[in-house]
C-alpha cells in the first residue's frame, strides 16, 4: 500500500519534471492548506504541450475503478471501459487533447516483489492482471466525438483495439531478466523504481516515450483530418 501510494507520488514528480503543470485535484486544489489524505479515485489535472509543442490535457487517477461493461456507458468524463475482471490499476493517465476529448491511456501498477515473480501467469504472478490491462480495455473515443468521427473511416490508428498506449509495473528491483523475455510481453514495461532514490529516471524515460507515441498519434490524426477537409 505505500508503495502504490509513493508510486502515485513519483508520477505526480515525473509530470511536473517533464514541464506539465499540475491545475486542480487532491492539493492542487487550493481550497486550503491543509493535508489531503489520498484516496481511492483521487485524481489530478495537468496541462502542458507534447514535443510538437500540441497542447494536452493529463487526468492522472489514483486506485480508480473502471466501472463501464461497453462502449454505450461510456463518457468525455468515464472514457473507458472494460472487457475482463481486472479493471482497477493503481494509476492511469489519461491523455486528452486540446478540446478534452479523450485520446489514450497509460497505465501503471506498483508491484512490491521481484520482476521474476511478477512476470507469472500463476495465481503468485501478475502477468494475467497487467496483459488484462493491455488488452481489455476500451474507449469509443475519440472517434465517437463528432471532431474525429470520420478518422475511423480512413485508418486504424493501432493495432489493438485497446485504448492502452503501454503498461507499466513499478518495481524496487533490477531489470534482470533477459531482453528476449522483456520483448515477449510487449507493452508491459518493467520499470525499476526505488524509494531511496530521488532520481527515478525509468519512469521518468517511461512517461516521456509514451508521450512521444501519443505525438505521433496526434500527427497521424491531424493529417487525417486535413485529408477529409476537416480543421483540428
Amino acid at each position: 500500500m505505500l508503495y502504490e501510494i509513493w508510486g502515485f507520488l513519483e508520477v505526480i514528480k515525473a509530470l511536473c519534471k517533464l514541464k506539465f503543470i499540475p491545475q486542480s485535484g487532491w492539493i492542487f486544489d487550493g481550497r486550503n492548506l491543509e493535508f489531503q489524505p489520498l484516496k481511492p479515485g483521487t485524481c489530478v489535472w495537468f496541462v502542458g504541450n507534447l514535443a510538437s509543442g500540441r497542447k494536452v490535457n493529463l487526468k492522472v487517477k489514483y486506485d480508480d475503478a473502471i466501472t463501464a461493461l461497453n462502449a454505450t456507458e461510456t463518457s468525455q468524463e468515464q472514457p473507458l471501459w472494460h472487457g475482463a475482471s481486472h479493471n482497477r490499476p493503481d494509476i492511469r493517465v489519461e491523455i486528452y487533447d486540446a478540446s478534452m476529448i479523450f485520446q489514450n491511456v497509460i497505465v501503471l501498477d506498483t508491484k512490491y516483489r521481484r520482476l521474476r515473480d511478477i512476470y507469472k501467469f500463476s495465481k503468485s504472478g501478475s502477468l494475467n492482471q497487467l496483459t488484462s490491462y493491455r488488452d481489455q480495455l476500451f474507449s469509443p473515443y475519440p472517434f465517437k466525438d463528432a471532431k474525429y468521427a470520420g478518422c475511423k473511416q480512413v485508418v486504424t490508428l493501432s493495432n489493438r483495439p485497446s485504448a492502452v498506449l503501454n503498461v507499466g509495473v513499478l518495481f524496487p528491483g533490477k531489470v534482470v531478466t533477459n531482453a528476449d523475455t522483456i520483448k515477449k510481453y510487449n507493452d508491459i514495461e518493467p520499470i525499476p523504481t526505488f524509494p531511496s532514490r530521488n532520481d527515478n529516471n525509468a519512469l521518468l524515460d517511461f512517461l516521456r516515450l509514451n508521450l512521444e507515441l501519443q505525438d505521433e498519434r496526434f500527427n497521424k490524426l491531424s493529417k487525417i483530418l486535413k485529408l477529409i477537409g476537416r480543421n483540428e
